[in-house]
């Protein structure tokens, strides 16, 4: 695991220019100087080819020549083993509420629970469901074995719901409104045998694993999302190796993890490019009119804001930037603009893609290196097809 990890850090620094720069943000990219062949190839893909590459990285290979050796290695020293366990056909466990969950979450949960099973780990006793929402998780884990479940969730909607739930079903399910990242953990969790997080979002994953350690449970099991949210300006090392590194990750540059589209619906993704489309206009009169070249933080929008109509949007995009609004004839000139760019932006962003899964990989061993260095059994492993979800990679940890 830790020769994997070196390689990992090489192959990062080698082709560092490759993955921090964003186009979105930069419209000259210092990398095109060392790889001129590299801009030319993928502005000269076509929609349909282009939107194909964003689903399928394999597809890069041959849209992009120059990409194929750097993607090939990206993905060999970015293989984690397979979790043993799940069942291919419907011998999965058989949980009872699992109507009250969407398909897609149904089939992460249950690949989830085979995934213990097949860890080998005695679901008997006390758990804590992190980040538990309406305790969909939890429940599974009790039609596994579990003797009682502890729910700790911050949103006080969910938890009500997830009482209901529980009162509904009949399940032995506590739950707690709790902010685990700041508030002190209610004290049963002292007496539990276990922590469980499925895509518990970025520094709530390091917490999770930090508690087990805290409270000297015996397992935690984790599959890490997010992994820029509450990030900062710099992700934590866990392990020496990552200390040493010389690799610092800021919560923007985290993003990159995640910002990929795998299971999103068409019509979601048509909304995405819309959006990219419009927030680059915006950028462009913002610069124009400022008279400046450095890229301004434009923050969140509420999502109503994109359906409106494109003069709409300007107006409230420039009030917020207190920039003045462009005049008519300029914005129909920033809109078509700003389509051409975005196609341009996902163009050159298909070189940052190449990097998302070694970059979560890299994070999620620096973890597990960190852990087995505090003296716990720890593992990487994958516990579910990517088109279940992407974040499908699982850290194990076990007091000895």
């Amino acid at each position: 695991m830790s020769e994997q990890f070196g390689q990992l850090t090489n192959f990062l620094k080698e082709f560092e220019p490759l993955w921090r720069e964003r186009p979105f943000t930069t419209r000259n990219l210092r990398w095109e100087g060392h790889y001129p062949h590299l801009r030319p190839a993928l502005l000269s893909l076509d929609q349909e080819t282009l939107e194909a590459a964003e689903l399928d990285i394999e597809l890069l290979k041959s849209a992009v020549p120059g990409l194929a050796d750097i993607i090939g290695q990206g993905q060999e020293l970015s293989i984690v083993p397979r979790l043993a366990g799940q069942s291919k056909g419907d011998d999965g466990p058989s949980l009872r509420t699992i109507r009250e969950v969407k398909h897609r979450k149904q089939k992460q949960i249950v690949a989830f629970l085979e995934g213990l099973g097949g860890l080998g780990i005695p679901l008997g006793g006390t758990w804590i469901e992190w980040c538990a929402g309406k305790g969909h998780l939890g429940r599974g884990l009790i039609d596994c074995g579990a003797t009682n479940v502890i729910a700790l969730e911050r949103q006080k909607e969910l938890v009500q719901k997830g009482r209901s739930l529980a009162a509904k079903y009949g399940y032995n399910q506590m739950f707690f409104e709790s902010d685990v990242l700041h508030d002190t953990p209610p004290s049963p969790i002292a007496d539990a045998d276990g922590i469980v997080g499925l895509h518990a979002c970025g520094s709530l994953t390091d917490k999770l694993l930090s508690t087990m350690m805290h409270h000297d449970l015996q397992f935690a099991v984790a599959a890490p999302c997010c992994y820029h949210a509450g990030v900062g300006n710099q992700k934590k090392h866990w392990s020496s190796h990552g200390q040493s590194a010389g690799i610092n990750l800021s919560g923007e540059e985290l993003r990159l993890v995640t910002a990929e589209i795998v299971v999103a619906r068409p019509k979601l993704r048509r909304q995405r490019v819309q959006e990219m489309a419009w927030r680059l206009s915006l950028d462009r009169w913002v610069r124009e009119s400022g008279e400046i070249e450095e890229y301004t933080r434009q923050g969140k929008f509420p999502g109503h804001w994109f359906s409106w109509d494109f003069e709409t949007f300007m107006e409230a995009g420039c009030s917020k930037l207190h920039v003045p609004s462009p005049s008519p004839g300029k914005g129909k000139a920033l809109r078509e603009w700003g389509v051409m760019r975005a196609h341009e932006v996902r163009a050159l962003g298909l070189v940052r893609s190449v990097f998302r899964r070694p970059l979560e990989t890299w994070i999620n061993l620096d973890r597990v290196i960190g852990l087995q260095e505090a003296g716990l059994r720890a593992k990487l492993l994958t516990f579910c097809e990517r088109d279940s979800t992407p974040r499908n990679q699982l850290i194990f940890a076990e007091n000895r």
